[in-house]
């Protein structure tokens, strides 16, 4: 009988592998040397240099992707893929250059592009203000998330190698407003000024990157003389004074733009704009009132700073339009609102031909819901006569 004894060497290998494993567990693995670890489990800090915005996956799961570097590999960024069951499980990073924790991450690779898997099974995450602090308290991390005390250290040296390397978050070669074009793809630094969502899982949203802001002393300057002069937030482009196709009860009344109106303190609060139409809902003017002969309109408004839906309704919209004309009178009163020519027709698709007029009205805002009055806020037009 002959006994099979397991080689010393095999052993040793053995034992190397389990050591690494454990070094795996409890450290982390610089992004350069990760990403050679193909199929294994690592722990990553680094920097956030972007992250995508949150969706739906193909599954049940919700997605987002985070890219980070850190002093091993501070250009291009490693993406890791974020995979939760609920969206608010995601991270939700505050400020570029935010440190990261990533516990038993996966590392991956398609088509030769590296890149790494956040599981929620077995994966966690920590978020910490990248400024230099003296702070090592996450704003956010995933619920089964154990701090340790080494993370001190890593989140340390971290925020002071920023601080000697301010322009390694410039490497995501962040463009300007003015420089997008349509069709491509592009990375943006902006402050988001509001959201719509405008179906289901499909938002807009409203952006200002400050590139066509004048240095801040003229920029000030005038701003205080414009507010105080009869113009007050008129658009430029409407100048030297909005067109004649309307005009309101309240004629002494200041002009606010639509963000002014939207930022609004109260939910309640009326205003005096100039805007432009840019659609109507619904179309025929047939459809505009109900088969009670009440109106109910829905107009989208716009100007420079943001777009709006407002609502003419009873007795607002009667007096808008000067009671109840015939419907060609109310089709001529349409195109006029829209800037659509009488050769265009009644086509609604046709909008390469539009020329929406600069009109002055009235806005007034209300909640339809006391239990959510901010999420419910509405607004309405009033005190306003469309001519012609």
């Amino acid at each position: 009988m002959s006994l099979h004894l397991p080689l010393p060497k095999k052993k040793k290998k053995k034992n190397k592998e389990k050591k690494m494993s454990k070094r795996r567990r409890d450290e982390y693995t610089p992004i350069a040397e990760a990403m050679s670890l193909i199929n294994n489990k690592v722990n990553l800090i680094g920097l956030v240099l972007q992250t995508g915005f949150p969706k739906k996956s193909k599954g049940t799961d919700f997605f987002c992707l985070v890219k980070i570097i850190d002093e091993s590999y501070p250009s291009g960024g490693l993406s890791v893929n974020i995979f939760t069951e609920t969206m608010d499980k995601l991270p939700v990073v505050l400020n570029g250059g935010d440190i990261i924790l990533l516990s038993q991450v996966v590392m991956k690779v398609h088509e030769s592009v590296v890149y790494a898997v956040f599981n929620k099974k077995f994966s966690s995450f920590a978020l910490f203000d990248g400024k230099l602090s003296t702070s090592f308290l996450p704003y956010q991390c995933y619920s089964i998330y154990l701090a340790k005390e080494q993370d001190k250290k890593f989140i340390l040296g971290l925020r002071k190698w920023l601080v000697h390397h301010p322009t390694a978050l410039d490497s995501s070669d962040f463009q300007s407003l003015k420089d997008i074009r349509e069709g491509g793809g592009f990375n943006l630094l902006c402050k988001i000024l509001r959201v719509w969502e405008i179906r289901k899982d499909e938002w807009m949203l409203l952006v200002w990157d400050g590139t066509d802001t004048p240095p801040v002393a003229i920029n000030a300057k005038e701003h205080k003389e414009r507010s105080k002069s009869k113009w007050g937030w008129m658009p430029l482009s409407s100048l030297p004074w909005p067109s004649h196709v309307t005009v309101t009860d309240h004629p002494d009344v200041p002009f606010v733009s639509l963000m002014r109106a939207l930022a609004n303190p109260r939910v309640v609060g009326k205003f005096r704009c100039v805007v432009r139409v840019v659609a109507s809902f619904p179309w025929s003017v047939e459809e505009y009132r109900s088969p009670s002969g009440i109106y109910r309109i829905r107009l989208t408004l716009e100007d420079p700073t943001a777009r709006i839906h407002a609502y003419l309704y009873a007795e607002d919209a009667e007096h808008f339009f000067g009671r109840y004309p015939s419907f060609d009178v109310l089709k001529r009163k349409r195109n006029l609102l829209l800037g659509i020519s009488e050769s265009d027709g009644d086509s609604e698709m046709n909008e390469t031909s539009r020329n929406p007029p600069w009109i002055i009205c009235c806005l007034f805002s209300y909640p339809i819901d006391e239990n959510d009055v901010w999420g419910s806020r509405n607004f309405r037009i009033f005190a306003t006569i469309l001519l012609g």
